[in-house]
């Protein structure tokens, strides 16, 4: 499936990158990522995802859906060079059970 067709079903507040790459599996934990995955980066209590998009990034993920604004602003920079989507939502956690 594309990521422009997972976006269809969701509210985004932002998108960068290439939203016609095809995405293989969705992951939430970035050394499980492999290429073509989607990570979605979600606050816990004790870590926070975004810690861990770069991560997902090396590990060849296709797509990262943020909350955090900081962190969408410094991957949107990057996703046209580097060949992967960044979507930013308001809230990750509400967001995997509809991806």
């Amino acid at each position: 499936m594309k990521i422009k067709d997972l976006l269809k079903n969701i509210d985004t507040e932002n998108i960068s990158g290439d939203i016609n790459i095809e995405v293989k599996d969705i992951c939430i934990d970035n050394r499980k990522c492999t290429q073509g995955d989607a990570f979605i980066c979600i606050k816990g209590f004790s870590t926070d995802g975004h810690k861990y998009a770069d991560g997902a990034i090396k590990n060849g993920a296709a797509a990262v859906f943020v909350q955090n604004e900081e962190k969408y602003s410094e991957l949107s920079g990057r996703a046209e060079k580097e060949s992967f989507c960044v979507v930013k939502v308001s809230d990750t956690r509400n967001l995997l059970p509809v991806l």
